[in-house]
């Protein structure tokens, strides 16, 4: 269990401070953790403190980071991480952003699934029966999926998305 006091909204609990060049995670567990915060958020548990080197994110494999409890903790992180977006209008290219939900800022770099909620609809509301394929690593910070269609549709879908590679 990790918990603060009254800290400041810029505590995080978990910090890489990497010392060299060409450093990355590999085999990382965090799992069935209370974070709590008291007296006030903070803004997120883990941080990369690039102040002297950095993490080469796109290295990162074997990470585990889930079944953790947040309370005051204003994002979460999750690896993998399991989110739902809804398309309102019909488009080939949905946007699944992961950024923010992804331990020390790592890149979106694997869809484990795609699963769509409810019918998936073309631009005349007819029911398509089409699967999207994944296009990891998207975005200026690479926390983004795009998931691309064989035509356009509007729905809903659960998208579960890794920082590593798993294998």
């Amino acid at each position: 269990n990790f918990t603060s006091l009254n800290s400041a909204s810029w505590l995080s609990f978990i910090v890489i401070k990497p010392y060299g060049a060409d450093h990355f995670i590999n085999g990382l567990t965090v799992t069935d953790n209370t974070f709590k915060a008291t007296g006030g958020n903070i803004d997120r548990v883990d941080k990369l403190d690039s102040s002297i080197a950095t993490l080469d994110l796109t290295r990162t494999r074997n990470v585990n980071w889930s079944s953790n409890t947040f309370h005051q903790v204003d994002q979460w992180t999750a690896s993998p991480a399991a989110l739902q977006f809804t398309q309102s209008t019909a488009a080939s290219t949905w946007v699944c952003d992961f950024s923010d939900w992804m331990p020390f800022g790592g890149e979106a770099r694997n869809a484990t699934s795609v699963v769509p909620v409810g019918p998936l609809r073309n631009g005349a509301n007819v029911i398509q029966h089409v699967s999207a394929y994944s296009d990891p690593e998207q975005g200026s910070t690479g926390g983004e999926i795009h998931l691309i269609w064989p035509s356009s549709v509007s729905g809903k879908v659960n998208v579960t998305a890794r920082m590593d590679n798993p294998f």
